[in-house]
């Protein structure tokens, strides 16, 4: 029975063995005629055994981070930092997130050597005839040779998975080991940090005894500082949904029917259809006037508006001849002499 081979080294920790011992594996199947699929299985046992070793990594990180929580002062946080996560998890086990590292020396030789052999047609007529000559079917090397190039390929694409997620998860230890060391200092140097600390302690302590010595040092200069106006702040009245219900009743109330009218006239909104028809209607070979229809209601005065502002689309059947002119006067409406042409290429259209 084939064993997985392991390269000897006297520093070197079991993810830096797994990632030699792939390559070991590949190299040899390469550039050994002679040599079976065995070296290729063990190529795999190894890419298995080194995911798995980082994906326990990846697990380990956790209890790093509650570490953090449970230091109390900035000396022994940086111990358990430098001695714990930087000694014996980065300097040993996460030497994966330099770029030094063996992951990086043999991942790219290892993607080349599997390309290599993928598309070698004789590397594999060669591993065809050994099998064959050993009474297995062409079909059946050809398919585990496939399979098993394939597994490791995506093996070694797991592997950068889970060293980018280790590299974010170390980046994410780092930024909030600072985050607690920033806390730890200003809350033994700062006045915000001073006054936490002194009310932490003032809501652990029920007896009397504490409060007469802080009664005591504290030293008010303004006064103000302990008014209602300092401790609360003030808000508006609060607006009763009643008020404003019988306020709207009222106001209903008053208004005539002629005014009802009024504002839902003012408030109606046209289409283009009616926009467009209330301008072409109007036309005398192709051309209307505002002075010739004097404006006679609010409907109308709010349609002229629209047309205006319509004819300076691209889609509008009209346009406004540019130019200065007077103003119009009818009744209490005052509005521009405009002229609308039909475009041409409407007017052909239609």
């Amino acid at each position: 029975m084939f064993m997985p081979m392991k390269v000897n080294s006297s520093d070197s920790s079991d993810q830096d063995l797994y990632i030699q011992n792939v390559y070991a594996g590949i190299y040899s199947f390469y550039h050994d005629n002679n040599a079976g699929l065995e070296l290729l299985r063990a190529a795999l046992i190894n890419t298995t055994r080194l995911n798995r070793s980082l994906q326990d990594m990846l697990h380990n990180m956790d209890q790093f981070f509650g570490a953090l929580l449970e230091k109390d002062n900035y000396e022994d946080l940086l111990l358990e930092h430098l001695n714990g996560y930087v000694e014996t998890i980065v300097n040993r086990k996460y030497r994966l997130l330099k770029t030094s590292d063996n992951f990086y020396i043999y991942k790219s030789d290892i993607k080349k050597l599997l390309r290599t052999i993928s598309e070698d047609e004789d590397r594999l007529k060669l591993l065809k005839h050994k099998l064959m000559a050993e009474g297995k079917k062409e079909e059946d090397i050809e398919e585990e040779f496939a399979k098993t190039i394939d597994e490791i390929e995506r093996g070694i694409i797991n592997m950068e998975k889970r060293i980018a997620h280790i590299d974010t998860e170390h980046s994410k230890y780092i930024k909030a080991t600072v985050s607690r060391l920033e806390y730890l200092l200003s809350s033994d140097d700062s006045m915000q940090g001073n006054v936490i600390a002194l009310l932490n302690l003032m809501s652990g302590n029920r007896g009397n005894q504490l409060y007469p010595q802080v009664a005591a040092s504290i030293l008010v200069n303004d006064h103000t500082v302990i008014t209602n106006d300092s401790f609360y702040k003030k808000r508006g009245k609060r607006k009763q949904f009643e008020d404003s219900v019988e306020v709207e009743i009222e106001t209903e109330q008053e208004l005539t029917k002629e005014d009802i009218l009024r504002i839902n006239q003012n408030k109606h909104r046209f289409n283009n259809s009616q926009i467009e028809a209330f301008i072409l209607d109007r036309m005398i070979d192709g051309s209307y006037l505002t002075k010739e229809h004097m404006i006679q209601n609010d409907e109308e005065f709010e349609l002229l508006v629209l047309a205006y502002d319509y004819s300076l689309r691209r889609t509008s059947p009209f346009h406004v001849v540019p130019g200065d002119r007077e103003m119009i006067t009818s009744g209490r409406y005052t509005y521009p002499d405009i002229i609308f042409e039909r475009n041409s290429s409407k007017a052909e259209s239609t």
